[in-house]
């Protein structure tokens, strides 16, 4: 084992300043790749900055991201600790909140809640709001809806025009058979964001029904099936069209 670990630091005293350079642009070869979302072409990329300079910690970073990208999820959390534990020339605090994503994704709320908290603590990290859309999700998932709402109030707050967050504080509001706010919102959202304006108007049409506004809730589901932009959404349209609509 002592023989093991002077292998190693062996290799790590031997990287040439050749090495370094060449490990910097693999490392942006991997990122533009990772941008373009040819994930394939990152993961290989990445994998050959980190074997030229191991100490490269924003390689192991944007392996990580890689790797999450494509299912991997062990090998992106093997990468992500890497690069906590080098913690040399990247801004830590999204290291952590990207981290964090990748335990919200493995269903680790507990872990996750602390990557975004340690996030949050860091008063360099520049975009809070994403950070705090990232927990308040976390807590709506785990059935915390009070704090949930709390989380995302503060992000938006922050960034009043940050969808997601408004998104998924109408999502705990309704969960709270707070009706009304959750379609205030939702409609929001609707009005003003395009990506999420299908899952919007269906959520917003379960809002619509308990307040006794059916013809409303119809239409917007009409308008969910339309613009659906997956098959799970447009299955879970049409069952409500189906059960609440007659259609």
């Amino acid at each position: 084992m002592i023989h093991f670990f002077f292998i190693i630091a062996s290799l790590l005293s031997c990287v040439t300043a050749e090495r370094v350079q060449k490990s910097e642009a693999r490392t942006n070869l991997g990122t533009a790749y990772l941008k373009e979302g040819n994930t394939p072409g990152a993961v290989q990329a990445l994998r050959q900055a980190a074997a030229l300079n191991p100490q490269n910690a924003t390689a192991w970073e944007r392996l990580a991201l890689a790797y999450m990208a494509s299912g991997a999820h062990d090998e992106s959390e093997d990468a992500f600790l890497r690069a906590m534990k080098i913690g040399t020339s990247i801004e830590p605090a999204r290291v952590n909140y990207n981290y964090g994503l990748l335990l919200l994704k493995v269903q680790r709320y507990d872990e996750a809640l602390e990557q975004f908290n340690i996030t949050l603590a860091d008063l360099t990290y520049r975009m809070p709001g994403k950070a705090l859309n990232s927990k308040g999700f976390t807590l709506f998932t785990m059935g915390r809806h009070d704090e949930a709402i709390e989380a995302l109030t503060q992000a938006i707050r922050k960034v009043p025009k940050l969808c997601p967050a408004r998104f998924h504080r109408g999502l705990a509001y309704h969960a709270k058979a707070d009706h009304e706010r959750a379609l205030e919102d939702l409609e929001t959202v609707i009005q003003t964001c395009g990506d999420e304006a299908p899952g919007a108007y269906f959520h917003a049409a379960q809002a619509l029904f308990p307040l006794n506004r059916s013809e409303d809730a119809c239409n917007y589901l009409r308008t969910a099936a339309r613009e659906a932009n997956n098959k799970e959404l447009s299955r879970e349209v049409n069952k409500w069209l189906t059960k609440e609509c007659g259609e």
